[in-house]
């Protein structure tokens, strides 16, 4: 239970325990009729970047989402967010 933001720390959270490097993980805020405003969890592979989202069971890359982009973490500095490119 909660809101888009806890899905997305607990499922770090989870893959960070299973071993998957805290670098290859960042948030992004994006924008669907469906959602609204929608924080979710973005893992960065050599293969790109995919979106794990609470509100569907598909994981697709970023730009394969129906989600205008407003923001993301930037990779080395989860302290920074920056504006991120529309998808």
């Amino acid at each position: 239970r909660g809101d888009c933001e806890d899905y997305a720390l607990e499922k770090r959270q989870a893959l960070v325990n299973a071993g998957i490097p805290a670098s290859a993980l960042y948030f992004a805020v994006g924008y669907s009729r469906e959602t609204g405003r929608h924080a979710v969890l973005v893992v960065s592979t050599n293969q790109g970047d995919y979106v794990l989202d609470n509100m569907t069971s598909e994981i697709k890359p970023w730009f394969e989402t129906d989600y205008l982009w407003i923001s993301r973490q930037v990779a080395g500095d989860p302290t920074i967010w920056a504006r991120a490119a529309r998808g």
